[in-house]
């Protein structure tokens, strides 16, 4: 492979992609999984992606699961959170460091904002500020104790339920003339489950979500979507929540062609050096295909029927 140029500053006939980030006067990133895949992080739900690693029945069964998704349920991890914990050594990601398309991200002078689905921390990592990042769905490396609130940092998940450690007061120590004695020796530690500070199906996404989109409304030049299906909400609305020209840098087109003004199909790190791109006349907007795309788009009519009979089939069961 090529080196890669993580350089803001790339010339029109060089480099398409990074010309067009450059000549725009502010630019929102939202992110997903398929940004990080390249450093070992699977993404969700692509073939090879953790969906799909914990599809099958014997695995769901060791993890108390009945779908895949159930294990970034809130409901589920408040009914029982040894699922989650089991398999979330996995979430140990501290070796790794950042892809060449989070350092481009951070070296970008017209940087507004960043809009992650990504729990891994990998855009601070990268240089990114802090105040220009939005961990949308939390963070991995924090959590709150289900029973006190408090909040405690995570080192490393280890394959057991973590549980808080704090000392609960019982109260002022009585005095000699008194026969009170606390209920619980003062040595005793609250002992409750630590929900880790991600963004669980169900929980409302962190306030500095909404804060952020309430200031950049308006003042986007550029939004850029990069590595997502946009499959989940709130996150969705983003792009036309923020205005400006979209930008999708994915595999496969996202919803429908007409929704982009430009649209590079690839894996994500491949747009820096952009080798062994092509352009496509789509009638539409600019369609760049590079490695790891798929073009053209799926039928997406045949794709609805599909999940229609797949649909009719599950409530047949039902009532079965």
């Amino acid at each position: 492979m090529a080196s890669v140029n993580t350089s803001a500053d790339a010339s029109p006939t060089s480099n398409p992609f990074t010309s067009l980030i450059a000549s725009h006067g502010s630019v929102a990133a939202l992110l997903g999984a398929g940004i990080s895949t390249s450093v070992g992080i699977p993404d969700f739900r692509s073939s090879s992606g953790l969906y799909s690693s914990l599809s099958s029945p014997s695995t769901l069964a060791s993890l108390g699961l009945s779908d895949p998704t159930d294990l970034f349920s809130h409901d589920h991890f408040l009914h029982d959170p040894t699922g989650f914990y089991k398999w979330s050594p996995a979430l140990n990601t501290g070796h790794l460091s950042p892809s060449p398309f989070h350092l481009y991200l951070a070296s970008l002078p017209n940087l507004l904002r960043i809009y992650t689905q990504n729990i891994d921390g990998l855009e601070l990592e990268a240089g990114s500020p802090p105040s220009k990042v939005v961990q949308c769905h939390g963070r991995k490396d924090t959590a709150s104790c289900l029973r006190c609130g408090k909040h405690s940092e995570i080192p490393a998940f280890t394959g057991d339920v973590l549980r808080c450690k704090c000392y609960e007061d019982p109260g002022p120590a009585p005095s000699r003339s008194s026969s009170r004695r606390p209920s619980r020796p003062r040595s005793d530690t609250c002992g409750g489950v630590l929900r880790p500070d991600v963004t669980f199906f169900g929980l409302p996404l962190p306030r500095a979500f909404s804060m952020s989109l309430g200031k950049d409304r308006g003042k986007t030049d550029l939004v850029l979507v990069a590595g997502t299906s946009l499959k989940v909400k709130p996150f969705s609305s983003v792009p036309s929540v923020l205005g400006g020209r979209k930008v999708l840098l994915n595999r496969e087109v996202v919803g429908e062609l007409s929704d982009w003004d430009s649209v590079f199909l690839c894996d994500v790190d491949a747009v820096l050096d952009f080798e062994g791109f092509k352009e496509v006349k789509a009638g539409g907007p600019a369609v760049w295909v590079g490695p790891g795309g798929v073009w053209p788009m799926k039928d997406k009519g045949n794709e609805a029927k599909k999940r229609e009979r797949e649909e009719e089939k599950e409530k047949e069961k039902e009532k079965e």
